[in-house]
């Protein structure tokens, strides 16, 4: 692809962007504003998974990564109910049934590990 043509799409969607906002309630900006929050909170998932892995010179999930995909994809469901999107519902609603049962996942690992230590010190 071009890259002029890139940039002029670019700054196209930007002019857009500026008057649709320019034209919304303030409501609706709130919305917006709550919409992007959430969109911020979900993508930076990714920004502490690299940093975690970073550190660990390896691939890590860390249990920060699943609260930030609960809480940005809470508010992103919460804005596609808003919007009313059955496709951003849908994809919100089912992610948050899986990022919770990786909770639920990682708990249960926690707790049976601490017990297994309990059990290994009163062994001893």
């Amino acid at each position: 692809m071009d890259v002029h043509f890139l940039i002029t799409l670019a700054m196209f969607n930007i002019q857009d962007l500026i008057t649709k906002w320019s034209g919304m309630s303030t409501v609706n900006k709130l919305w917006e504003i709550f919409g992007f929050l959430g969109q911020a909170a979900f993508a930076s998932r990714f920004i502490v998974q690299w940093i975690v892995s970073e550190r660990a010179k390896r691939s890590i999930i860390p249990t920060y990564f699943w609260f930030l995909s609960i809480l940005g994809g809470l508010i992103l469901f919460i804005y596609a109910i808003h919007i009313n999107s059955a496709v951003f519902i849908v994809g919100q609603g089912s992610g948050l049934i899986v990022y919770s049962r990786n909770l639920v996942l990682i708990n249960k690992h926690k707790k049976s590990t601490t017990e297994i230590k309990e059990q290994s010190k009163k062994e001893i």
